[in-house]
């Protein structure tokens, strides 16, 4: 298994890298995003370890021109440990964090479940023109380019696949999306949501049922 560490404090790096490699992992490691993306583009990676705060930007940009590259794990490796933290993490479409200082042992088991899921998950799509929705690992393709979407877009897309060729009210995505108390606050809302989607994926990917609410058309 090739890792690709991103993280600009050496001795943390070797440390980690040590002990991956002692549990049969190869380890690279990297310490700007300049160099992770540079290596990404020369090789193919099983798992990303990505630390937030680097010398020339961030890791949860860092996650996201990644994520464009590879649908391998990220896993973020950071101090950073506020839950805004968190879900820019997520909505960057890392898999995965794991707050400093933490076990190596509990990395390595981390590493071990996604790689498993990687391999073992048959993962049905729909494909619709030149759009193909990997329904169990949410994730959307245009043309075979991964468009990552932000969190409440792909609930959207989520909630629109469950309910395959069904449409699905308006109240429904917004109590789904925002809570059963939001439907005055958030009708607007949804259009703006809607139009970000398409503009991402295309108008045919999302239907208006006029007057009630969208669906994914056969």
């Amino acid at each position: 298994m090739e890792i690709l560490i991103v993280e600009d404090t050496k001795t943390i790096a070797n440390n980690i890298a040590s002990f991956l490699q002692w549990n049969g992992r190869h380890c690279t490691i990297c310490e700007t995003c300049s160099d992770a993306i540079s290596h990404t583009k020369h090789k193919t990676y099983d798992c990303f370890l990505v630390d937030i705060m680097l010398p020339d930007g961030d890791g949860i940009s860092l996650a996201k021109t990644l994520r464009s590259m590879s649908d391998m794990p990220i896993i973020m490796t950071t101090a950073k440990w506020s839950i805004d933290d968190k879900q820019a993490a997520f909505d960057a479409w890392a898999d995965d964090y794991l707050v400093k200082p933490f076990s190596l042992k509990e990395l390595v088991m981390r590493i071990n479940a996604h790689a498993k899921r990687s391999v073992t998950e048959q993962d049905p799509a729909i494909t619709i023109g030149d759009v193909r929705i990997q329904i169990q690992e949410k994730r959307v393709y245009k043309q075979e380019t991964h468009i990552p979407l932000t969190i409440k877009e792909r609930h959207i897309i989520e909630l629109l696949v469950q309910r395959l060729w069904q449409t699905v009210s308006r109240t429904d995505i917004i109590e789904h999306i925002w809570g059963g108390d939001a439907l005055f606050w958030y009708d607007a809302t949804l259009d703006v949501y809607i139009a970000k989607i398409r503009k991402k994926i295309g108008k045919d990917v999302i239907e208006t049922v006029k007057w009630f609410g969208y669906c994914i058309p056969k």
